[in-house]
């Protein structure tokens, strides 16, 4: 399933609605972008997931006990102000897109030059989801 899948089926849940993407790629890129993201998941012991989403083999999945591992519960309570929905929603929305979306933005498994994820990202999305 891409990303566009994704964030659609997120959108008819409402964990995710377009307006909010920005918000999410602005609270992961206040995270550190993907290389602190990277060392995030490493210290949680989660480092082969992580790798999974950079590399060309299959996304590894993620579960809510994981995200809030690798984040805390105060980080994703400022996600899920930042997006209008609950912290368990916020949760759920990570466990469900975070893996897509760490794969769209590192083709071949670069990171973005300039670690500017929201322009990265809402680039990516732009004609599909908010053209």
């Amino acid at each position: 399933m891409s990303l566009f899948d994704n964030v659609m089926g997120m959108v008819g849940k409402n964990l995710l609605k377009p307006e909010n993407i920005k918000s999410v790629l602005a609270w992961l890129e206040q995270q550190g972008g993907i290389s602190a993201l990277v060392t995030k998941f490493s210290q949680a012991g989660l480092g082969d997931v992580i790798s999974s989403w950079l590399g060309k083999e299959s996304n590894a999945a993620i579960n809510e006990d994981q995200v809030q591992q690798v984040f805390g519960l105060e980080e994703l309570k400022k996600l899920a102000a930042e997006t209008g929905i609950t912290p368990a929603m916020a949760t759920t929305l990570l466990a469900q897109s975070l893996p897509q979306i760490v794969d769209l933005l590192t083709p071949d498994g670069e990171t973005p030059h300039d670690n500017d994820l929201v322009s990265a990202g809402l680039n990516l999305l732009k004609g599909k989801l908010l053209g």
